[in-house]
């Protein structure tokens, strides 16, 4: 539990001065004066209130959080299941493993928005079926349930530049014809741009394989993601992008009931 979400008020979570139950006797409690944790000392054995934590039936902080912050929402477009999350704890909870597991067991910079295959989950899921964690077994329900999916991204509510950009991954998957169309704009790129671009790419741990796709999806955010100076070489290819690519504006419709 982090101190932010003990603090805010957000419905469902633990406000200040609640106390947070662990499957130890000690609990942390929030300071109503300072607003910081404090530990609490265990009660004297044979205290009413030993008596009472004994009862208490056993839990965890990350039981707690789940509960205060809930289910994330899955909508499903086309063959693409979206997840978003409320925060990046969440995000984290249901997708961080797996994407790991794609990036060969490493995880570059901060969580943000994640995408993959299909077929990566249930490779994943192959290796791990025994040992999800309930967001994780949340989401294989999502994906038993809608079984015309083939790709999954994810995302934090509300930052629209994330979700465009992981949509766009979607949609280079899933098209040939736009792989296509993106293969001939880098090849026709100019060729100091591109190295500009290159160079960007591999100082946030991207591998030359990805380099068409990330471009894409980076220029397809911001015609200025790689420097304002190149913005007018960027933005006809922006433009080109926003025409073939179609981000779904989220809504009732498009939600899984699960």
């Amino acid at each position: 539990m982090n101190e932010k979400n003990a603090t805010t008020g957000m419905p469902g979570a633990l406000t200040s001065g609640e106390v947070l139950l662990t499957d130890s006797i000690a609990t942390l409690q929030i300071d109503n004066q300072t607003g910081k944790k404090k530990k609490q000392k265990p009660p004297k054995p044979g205290s009413k209130k030993a008596q009472l934590v004994k009862k208490s039936p056993p839990t965890n902080s990350k039981s707690i959080l789940r509960e205060s912050i809930g289910t994330p929402i899955i909508y499903c477009v086309k063959t693409v299941i979206i997840v978003e999350c409320i925060n990046t704890i969440q995000l984290k909870n249901c997708l961080e493993n797996v994407h790991v597991f794609y990036e060969n067991n490493k995880l570059n910079g901060p969580l943000k928005g994640i995408n993959f295959p299909l077929s990566v989950w249930f490779e994943w899921l192959n290796l791990n079926h025994d040992s999800l964690n309930l967001d994780e077994l949340y989401i294989q329900r999502a994906v038993e349930q809608f079984s015309d999916g083939v790709y999954l991204i994810g995302y934090i509510k509300g930052d629209q530049q994330t979700y465009i950009h992981e949509w766009a991954h979607s949609h280079y998957f899933i098209s040939s014809e736009f792989r296509k169309m993106v293969a001939e704009l880098w090849a026709t790129l100019d060729t100091k741009l591109k190295s500009v671009i290159e160079r960007e790419l591999v100082m946030r741990n991207y591998k030359p394989e990805v380099f068409e796709d990330e471009f894409q999806a980076y220029v397809f955010e911001s015609p200025t993601d790689f420097g304002n100076r190149w913005k007018s070489l960027l933005l006809p290819i922006h433009k080109q992008l926003k025409s073939v690519i179609d981000v779904p504006k989220l809504d009732e419709s498009m939600k899984l009931r699960i």
